[in-house]
């Protein structure tokens, strides 16, 4: 009888470590996607910091040189860097779920 009870209690034992290592991998799998949208985020971060970085130093270009033209040029940074922020946004609500 004390065998029995002995056997059963090591069943139950194994079933809640079993239970324990399927929540710790759920986590863990959950960490890791956290951590690679972070990486992502933080490098359109930066792409989108650098966008503004160009711009400006487009803006100070035109000053300097009134017949220069560089519409186009600051038109697709723009796009680069609306790109780059929809892109953050995707990220953050992907984070939230």
């Amino acid at each position: 009888m004390f065998s029995g009870l002995a056997l059963g209690g090591v069943i139950y034992a194994v079933l809640l470590q079993s239970d324990e290592i399927k929540t710790n991998q759920t986590h863990l799998a959950k960490s890791i996607r956290a951590n690679e949208i972070s990486a992502r985020l933080m490098a359109y971060s930066t792409l989108l910091q650098e966008c503004d970085n160009a711009l400006l130093r487009y803006e100070r270009w035109e000053k300097v040189s009134p017949n220069s033209d560089y519409k186009q040029v600051k038109a697709k940074v723009r796009e680069s860097a609306n790109a780059y922020r929809a892109e953050i946004e995707k990220l953050l609500n992907e984070l939230k779920t």
